[in-house]
């Protein structure tokens, strides 16, 4: 369709989308895209726990790593978030306390990259003085102590 005016023309075409997106909607066909981050995080745990052609898949669903019940279904979204509530911020993800337990409201927690990553199983956790870090905090530690024991 072809309008002389242009404001005419871009008015349609921002109709057009936005009755073709509520279409979607209605249908239960999104993009990727127009996901909450919420989403995706559950979509994604979804997928590495039962999509035995998805990449993640062998260090998770082939090692018996499941999805409470609570959280899959038709409703399984929905209870995901009223379990664990909106991301805390841009750098949070959701991470297993226990990492050999399936993911489930007791078993999860949004946690920063960071404290993710300490929480994996190979991660080496060392015991000094008192003191449990994993080795790559005891590293940044021990630079910033000189041979006297004094901080630089």
């Amino acid at each position: 369709m072809s309008y002389a005016d242009p404001q005419k023309q871009r008015a349609y075409h921002k109709q057009y989308h936005i009755r073709h997106r509520q279409r979607r909607l209605v249908a239960g066909r999104v993009r990727y895209a127009e996901l909450s981050v919420e989403e995706k995080v559950w979509r994604g745990i979804i997928g590495r726990c039962y999509c035995k052609s998805g990449t993640p898949y062998p260090w998770y669903g082939a090692k018996g790593i499941g999805v409470c019940r609570r959280w899959r279904g038709k409703h399984g979204f929905k209870n995901f978030l009223a379990d664990m509530g909106r991301r805390p911020g841009p750098k949070y993800v959701i991470d297993r306390k226990r990492s050999k337990e399936d993911y489930s409201r007791s078993n999860c927690q949004w946690a920063t990259l960071k404290d993710a990553a300490q929480n994996c199983a190979t991660t080496k956790m060392v015991t000094f003085a008192g003191k449990r870090m994993c080795l790559a905090d005891w590293v940044k530690f021990l630079r910033g102590v000189s041979c006297r024991g004094k901080r630089k």
